[in-house]
């Protein structure tokens, strides 16, 4: 699977290591099913300073793509108007819709099988395409048909042309999968940095060139493609259509399917409520507000997931490890979460403003109410790593099915009485009440030594008295806006960091998340101290 060319039959299922084989080796090798070498994680890091080594490492990635992708929307958001933005935004739900029943958690089987073998990646890949295929086709198939029911004729050409994304996507080598499977965590930097400036590029182009929403279709098709092509550069993959292994995969994939079906779902519900009560530059402004939240929300605490995942996967059958890195998960999220979407409420006008323009700052109160939401649904998504190294993926879907099925009920009702903005904070008020839910049986599950209090104490208490230093500020520090945003989140980020640091010294020093990122920038100071010395 990692030979120097596409589009050929494997010959065998040898192992896989880190360096690639020669064509005439892999001819040579007889078939076999061995696995897949894996990078052990070493028996003297603890699991806790693993996971806040490996979460630093994926947040500078994320930060430095989410830069770029900032980039692309500041200077597409001025060419292009909300109305071009509210188009493309509902043709990319009613996709997300369909993409639905393709999501079964295949990328996970590649990172948690400790026996992965060759065939048994060629039959999850296969198992993608298939199931890629058949959305793509009905997306095209329906697209009429769901311009009508959104009442946005608009809609048709763009979402036929949006429904070759999945196959595109399907056909791409699972580089990255592999690439954190064997906690490269460099290699697939660099893959996502490059994909990522492939995608600006065509964004930025398109819109100078078209000037219309059609910049934005064209910008996701061709940012696929050359995700197509840096995912075959970065990990050649050889194409193998087969199923041999689907038994194996079916139940995994089963429930996970569900889970993933509830994860959409409950992600668009609001959105999907939205749309009706809303006109295309309208609803604009409320999607652009909701991809703010995944970029300075979800993205970023979601990456915790990455470096998680792998590591937990190994401690399946040690109770105790669990536990803590657990217990130490719970505190790093409640940290991280807190802080970027109360920092979010703080600074939204200011960064609406700043980052798309004036046309943008109707935006402000959707952002304000969606960002609380973002953070608990990022801290969901994180927890679906335990669910899985604990071998609970029922239980995972049963969650995220609740959580659907009270978001659809309350959105619903929330925007037949009262209107759009009661929809967004209904979604955040639902979002918080049942992933506390699901923390704590997350706890009772794993043994771990915490609280739902003492873990989100402090990271709310000192979010509270953030918010309220910035908005106690003057709207306009500086001349610039750029300034005046900066700085209002430089006092934010000072309020935060010492006031968290006071009540941890407070309380006694807990262990949680404080007490991981200390002990983390602790062994990073040793280290530079060593390496000074040696000089």
């Amino acid at each position: 699977m990692t030979a120097q060319g596409e589009g050929r039959a494997v010959a065998s299922d040898k192992p896989i290591s880190d360096t690639q084989t020669s064509d005439t080796e892999a001819s040579n090798t007889p078939p076999s099913d061995a696995p897949l070498s894996t990078p052990q994680a070493e028996d003297k890091t603890s699991y806790g300073m693993s996971v806040a080594k490996g979460t630093a490492y994926a947040v500078v990635m994320r930060l430095s793509i989410r830069l770029m992708g900032l980039v692309s929307l500041s200077v597409t958001s001025r060419i292009l108007s909300p109305e071009d933005f509210g188009v493309v935004a509902t043709a990319t739900i009613a996709l997300g819709i369909f993409t639905i029943f393709r999501e079964t958690g295949l990328s996970e089987i590649l990172v948690r099988t400790p026996d992965l073998t060759d065939s048994k990646a060629a039959s999850v890949w296969t198992l993608r395409l298939i199931l890629s295929i058949g959305v793509s086709l009905a997306a095209m198939a329906l697209a009429v048909p769901v311009s009508w029911l959104l009442g946005e004729p608009r809609v048709a050409p763009v979402l036929f042309y949006l429904a070759f994304v999945p196959t595109l996507e399907a056909l791409a080598s699972p580089a990255s999968a592999f690439l954190i499977r064997s906690f490269r965590f460099g290699k697939d930097f660099v893959l996502k940095i490059s994909q990522k400036s492939v995608q600006v590029i065509a964004a930025i182009t398109a819109a100078l060139t078209i000037g219309n929403y059609w910049a934005l279709v064209v910008a996701m098709l061709a940012g696929t493609v050359g995700d197509l092509i840096l995912s075959q550069i970065f990990h050649p993959f050889r194409y193998r259509l087969t199923l041999s292994h689907f038994g194996e995969i079916r139940g995994f994939a089963f429930w996970t399917f569900w889970r993933n079906l509830s994860i959409n779902l409950s992600g668009r519900i609001d959105s999907l409520v939205v749309r009706p009560l809303l006109n295309s530059s309208i609803f604009g402004l409320y999607h652009v507000a909701r991809e703010l939240t995944q970029i300075f929300v979800v993205e970023l605490v979601g990456q915790v997931q990455r470096a998680t995942l792998p590591a937990l996967s190994r401690m399946q059958d040690d109770a105790q490890r669990m536990a803590d890195a657990t217990a130490r998960l719970m505190g790093l999220l409640a940290l991280t979460a807190v802080a970027l979407s109360l920092g979010v409420v703080a600074v939204a006008h200011d960064m609406l403003v700043t980052l798309l323009g004036w046309q943008w700052e109707n935006a402000t109160p959707f952002l304000q109410l969606l960002a609380p939401g973002a953070a608990f649904t990022a801290i969901a998504t994180v927890n679906q790593s335990l669910f899985i190294a604990l071998d609970r993926q029922k239980l995972s879907a049963a969650f995220w099915a609740a959580r659907a099925g009270v978001f659809a009920a309350g959105c619903a009702i929330a925007g037949y009485l009262a209107g759009p903005h009661w929809v967004a904070g209904t979604f955040s008020i639902l979002a918080m009440l049942v992933t506390l839910a699901e923390i704590h049986t997350l706890r009772r599950l794993t043994g771990a030594a915490f609280s739902l209090t003492g873990v989100f104490f402090r990271p709310v208490a000192a979010g509270g008295l953030m918010v309220w230093g910035v908005w106690s500020m003057p709207a306009f520090i500086a001349q610039s806006l750029i300034l005046t945003l900066a700085l209002k989140v430089a006092v934010g980020a000072a309020i935060y960091g010492s006031v968290v640091i006071l009540l941890w010294l407070a309380t006694g020093r807990p262990q949680g998340g404080e007490a991981t990122l200390i002990d983390y920038l602790g062994q990073i100071l040793e280290r530079l101290r060593q390496r000074l010395g040696k000089d």
